[in-house]
C-alpha cells in the first residue's frame, strides 16, 4: 500500500499536470493566444484591392478601442467605397460610400466598450442586397437594399491612407468573399481557422513579440494561403504604440490556462 501511494505521489501528479498542458497547447493550436497590433495616429496596414466591384464579403475582426481624440472615421477594415469603422465610437460599415453625399448603409446604435475586446464583422451579400452588421456575433444592423461598390485597395487601420484607426488594437483579420451566416461567425470567432475556399485575407499578427523591438518586421502575414502579405506603414515598432502587444485570449485557453497554474501550486 506504501508503494502505492509513493507511485501515486512521484508519477500521478506530474502526469495529471502533463495532461493539463497538453491540453492548454492543443487549445493554442485551435483558440487565439499570441499578440495583436496596435494602431497609432498615422499608422495603418495595406492590404490590396482583394475584393472585385460588387462582390460578396465578409470583414470581421477583434478589436480593442482605446481612448483618444480621434472620433470622426477610425478605419478598421477598409476601402473608399466600403469601408468599415468607428463613427463616435459606433461601428459602421457601408457599400458605395465613395458617390456623394457620402452614405453610411448600417451602425450599431450602441457605442463599443473602451479597453475591452470585441469581435466585429460585417457581411455583404451581393445576391440579395443585404448588408449585417455583428458586434460579438449578435446582429445589430440590417439593410435589405445595400448598394453595390466599386473595388478599390483596402487598408488595415485606414482609409486612402487618412482616417487612421489612432489608438485601436485589431487582431485576428479576416476577409472573405461571401457572407458568412451569424452561426457561421458565431463558430468562427473564437478560434483560428484554416485555409479555406472564401478566406481570401488572414491576419494573425503573431509575427512579432508584444511590446518588443520589432523593427525588423515591414510585413503581415496572410495565413488565407492567398499571400496577400500586408505592408505595414508608420509603425514605430518599439513599446506599446505602433508596435504588437498582447492579442486577444479566448476563454477557453484563459480558463485551462488558470486551472494549469493554479493546480501547479499544489
Amino acid at each position: 500500500m506504501g508503494i502505492v501511494l509513493v507511485i501515486e505521489t512521484a508519477i500521478m501528479k506530474p502526469l495529471k499536470h502533463a495532461i493539463l498542458g497538453i491540453l492548454v497547447l492543443m487549445s493554442c493550436n485551435t483558440m487565439l493566444l499570441a499578440q495583436a497590433m496596435n494602431f497609432g495616429a498615422y499608422s495603418y496596414i495595406t492590404v490590396g484591392t482583394v475584393l472585385q466591384s460588387n462582390q460578396s464579403y465578409t470583414k470581421e475582426a477583434w478589436i480593442k478601442v482605446y481612448p483618444t481624440k480621434a472620433t470622426h472615421g477610425r478605419n478598421i477594415i477598409s476601402a473608399y467605397d466600403h469601408p468599415f469603422w468607428l463613427e463616435n465610437g459606433k461601428l459602421c460599415a457601408a457599400n458605395g460610400y465613395g458617390r456623394m453625399p457620402h452614405l453610411v448603409t448600417v451602425t450599431d446604435s450602441k457605442p463599443l466598450p473602451l479597453k475591452v475586446w470585441v469581435h466585429v464583422a460585417v457581411t455583404y451579400d451581393a445576391v440579395n442586397t443585404t448588408m449585417k452588421l455583428y458586434r460579438n456575433d449578435t446582429l445589430v444592423a440590417t439593410d435589405t437594399h445595400a448598394t453595390g461598390y466599386s473595388q478599390s485597395k483596402i487598408q488595415i487601420g485606414a482609409s486612402e491612407s487618412g482616417d487612421f484607426a489612432d489608438g485601436v488594437d485589431i487582431d485576428e483579420v479576416r476577409i472573405w468573399t461571401v457572407a458568412l451566416t451569424q452561426e457561421q461567425i458565431k463558430t468562427n470567432m473564437n478560434q483560428e481557422v484554416a485555409a479555406q475556399n472564401d478566406l481570401i485575407v488572414y491576419y494573425k499578427f503573431n509575427e512579432g513579440t508584444a511590446r518588443a523591438n520589432n523593427s525588423n518586421i515591414h510585413t503581415v502575414k496572410d495565413y488565407s494561403g492567398m499571400c496577400f502579405n500586408g505592408m505595414l506603414t508608420n509603425f514605430g515598432m518599439k513599446g506599446n504604440t505602433a508596435n504588437y502587444v498582447k492579442g486577444y485570449i479566448a476563454p477557453a485557453i484563459a480558463d485551462a490556462t488558470k486551472a494549469t497554474a493554479a493546480y501547479s501550486l499544489k
